[in-house]
């Protein structure tokens, strides 16, 4: 059985993050910590999704993204929570059109992040 939510970009908790939305949020380049991972069916297939402390809406990871955070963090998913990461907007190919998407960026402990935290959304915060 199919959950419309699943379909059209709701989560439990918010909705399935996008580029538009995080556009219309402010949410580029703004320093997110993961709240946990869990690993849910979406469209027939595992998909792992990243909740967040700062925010209600939910990140669906692609493989690539998934490979990035646990390049840094590591392949236990939940050794990522408390950890922090970036939404970064790029471009991918998507039905031969190229189309805005998300990149993550992790975080390096030492790294100064005093420019990005003035940079919150304006609707995406946790608790709207």
């Amino acid at each position: 059985m199919v959950r419309v939510g699943e379909v059209y970009g709701r989560g439990n908790t918010g909705r399935f993050l996008n580029a538009a939305i995080c556009e219309e949020e402010g949410l580029w380049d703004t320093p997110l910590t993961i709240e946990k991972v869990e690993l849910r069916e979406i469209n027939n297939r595992q998909k792992l999704v990243v909740h967040f402390r700062d925010i209600d809406d939910v990140l669906v990871l692609n493989r690539t993204n998934a490979l990035i955070i646990a390049e840094k963090y590591g392949e236990e998913t939940d050794e990522w929570a408390g950890k922090t990461i970036i939404l970064k907007k790029t471009k991918r190919s998507f039905r031969g059109k190229l189309v805005d998407a998300i990149e993550v960026q992790t975080v390096d402990e030492e790294q100064d992040l005093s420019k990005e935290n003035g940079k919150k959304g304006k609707k995406g915060k946790k608790g709207r």
